[in-house]
């Protein structure tokens, strides 16, 4: 398969908008035939093994992946789509997690995580697991639920009672992500593992000033970095589409999971 030239920009047009994602994502399709044609090619395992960061290669699944990064991971719609894809793919599904990060409020990625929002068809209802107040700032893996249940725990019993139809693969990559305070140089460690092992699961809300700013700073110059020094675009696919990308459905959970979500909690909410 002959690999397309990559178009990755950074920068934004007048309207403050950015001026183009073209290089970033790969069509689903077309990124497993590149990564089946890359895991064979020997010449390029030596140079990705020879890549001069801590890449953690022993954490890596034996076959190729297709991994996402979340704070925490939960059995949201986003989870369920993602799964989806797994199917889809063949390949094994792989979470990357930073439970040793800290839990801000405003970052709605986040905040999902303490006040659950559960979808039946048009209908919503929010459940608050979590004070928002006593933990805001507080390390992931520090937080407790109204019950003293890990946070992080709560939503592992989440994904069991969900009992998706994959065997899906936990890794703390904190360290490497976060450690140091260098988070471009985690981009540039997590963008080195979608070239030949595996396929990078994403979805950008570039409406979002924070995570525009996160794209633009961060992901476009590390992607850069990596391509120059291989000469190969990282693989990385959509979770939505463009015009899905803005949708609250990736924040939200199957209206399903609504009661074992109290049961966890032993009744002790906030509800809203």
């Amino acid at each position: 398969m002959k690999e397309a030239k990559s178009r990755v920009q950074s920068g934004v047009d007048a309207g403050g908008l950015p001026v183009c994602l073209d290089g970033v994502f790969t069509p689903l399709a077309d990124a497993l035939g590149l990564l089946r044609e890359r895991r064979a090619d020997e010449g390029l395992l030596r140079r990705v093994r020879e890549w001069p960061t801590p890449v953690p290669w022993a954490a890596m699944p034996d076959q190729p992946s297709l991994m996402m990064v979340r704070a925490v991971f939960s059995a949201d719609l986003e989870m369920e789509r993602f799964v989806g894809m797994v199917a889809r793919s063949g390949c094994r599904p792989w979470c990357l997690e930073m439970p040793g990060d800290r839990f801000v409020s405003f970052n709605a990625d986040k905040h999902c995580r303490g006040k659950l929002v559960f979808r039946w068809g048009q209908h919503l209802r929010s459940l608050r697991v979590m004070d928002f107040g006593r933990f805001d700032g507080r390390r992931i893996s520090e937080i407790r639920t109204f019950s003293g249940q890990p946070l992080v725990e709560f939503h592992r019993r989440l994904l069991e009672e969900a009992a998706f139809p994959v065997c899906l693969r936990f890794s703390d990559v904190t360290g490497w992500m976060c450690g140091g305070g260098n988070r471009s140089a985690g981009y540039e460690q997590l963008l080195m593992l979608a070239v030949r092992d595996g396929i990078l699961v994403e979805n950008f809300r570039m409406s979002d000033c924070e995570e525009r700013r996160l794209v633009e700073e961060r992901l476009l110059p590390a992607m850069g970095l990596v391509e120059r020094r291989l000469g190969l675009r990282p693989l990385v696919v959509r979770l939505y589409e463009p015009h899905e990308e803005d949708s609250p459905e990736c924040w939200q959970y199957p209206g399903g999971l609504y009661g074992v979500a109290r049961a966890l909690l032993r009744g002790r909410d906030c509800g809203c």
